[in-house]
């Protein structure tokens, strides 16, 4: 009965920590499709269903008849040890997320202990390594002064944007030297 016993037990104990490890891994194979709750390609107003305390920090680039892709930045504000969250769009698409931490991560840990999480988190699996490659995930630790920063990426969305922008570039330039007419004086 005793061995019955110790043997549901360890089947028990091996079950709930499988489930852990399957639930541990689908959180870090949710980052292929967005962060923290967002999928990458969001719009703002998505975004702001989901988080609703953002807000804009910077529009750089925010000319009504510019053809650069509009970029922009906005923040949730965090808890220690998270400063806060800033959200980055282009073209009022979500492609990229950083984590900023409070200077207390800095000053107590430093910024090779987050390099060393992040690495360990997302680039120690095989698996899930090969899965943020061929979806074209960057994810990156820098420091900006005694603020670190974890930065989550799709890169694709952006590089696309950019192409579409320079596409139309090249487009309003051909029909402005035809309008013109510069390509006969030159």
């Amino acid at each position: 009965m005793k061995k019955l016993l110790c043997l549901s037990t360890i089947s028990t104990i091996l079950i709930l920590l499988s489930f852990h490890a399957g639930a541990q891994e689908a959180e870090e194979l949710a980052i292929i499709t967005g962060h923290a709750g967002t999928t990458w390609g969001q719009s703002v107003e998505e975004v702001k269903a989901i988080k609703p305390d953002i807000e804009l920090i910077s529009n750089p680039n925010a000319a009504p008849d510019s053809t650069s892709p509009l970029l922009e930045k906005y923040r949730v504000p965090g808890e220690a040890p998270i400063a806060a969250f800033e959200y980055r769009f282009v073209n009022d698409r979500l492609y990229c997320v950083h984590t900023l931490f409070t200077e207390d991560v800095y000053e107590k840990l430093g910024l090779e202990y987050v390099e060393d999480k992040i690495k360990e988190k997302y680039f120690k699996n095989r698996k899930l390594a090969t899965a943020l490659g061929n979806a074209g995930i960057s994810i990156g630790v820098f420091n900006n002064g005694k603020v670190i920063i974890a930065r989550y990426e799709n890169p694709k969305i952006r590089d696309k944007e950019e192409q579409k922008a320079a596409e139309l570039r090249r487009k309003d330039s051909a029909e402005a030297a035809e309008t013109l007419k510069i390509d006969d004086l030159l």
